[in-house]
């Protein structure tokens, strides 16, 4: 069965980072912040930033020997046994070519690689998602 979802650009960003915090937060990386959060908590303490991120830090170390057993800085990845982990990924990673390749329409010129200009590792088994931008008429 399939579905289609009609997302705009700021909707196709924030769940791209949604997608990526879940993929790493289910993979082990409980460390990881997304942008929205890091930004946020900056702006609320950047006075006391380093013991803020230490806490933080800590925090997620416990949470994340609790629910794998992981020491600091260790996590399972794209590869975890958790298939969603790859379902995940691959959506986000989608959503991300997409952006990239807007923006190299917007930016013809400008030929810098990024790690977004190519398809994702193919590793959940399910079809990858298709993102097809709406002509101005459509929309």
């Amino acid at each position: 069965m399939k579905y289609t979802i009609e997302l705009n650009k700021k909707q196709m960003d924030v769940m791209a980072e949604a997608l990526e915090f879940y993929t790493r937060f289910v993979s082990g990386q409980m460390e990881y912040k997304p942008p929205a959060l890091e930004s946020h908590m900056w702006d609320k303490h950047k006075d006391d930033w380093s013991s803020i991120i230490e806490t933080y830090e800590n925090c997620m170390f416990t949470a994340k020997k609790v629910a794998f057993g992981f020491r600091r800085n260790e996590h399972a990845g794209i590869s975890s046994p958790i298939h969603e982990v790859a379902v995940g990924y691959e959506m986000y990673k989608m959503m991300l070519l997409q952006r990239h390749n807007e923006w190299q329409e917007d930016n013809p010129k400008d030929m810098s690689y990024s790690v977004h200009s190519s398809p994702p590792l193919k590793i959940s088994g399910e079809d990858m998602i298709i993102i097809q931008k709406l002509k101005e008429s459509e929309q």
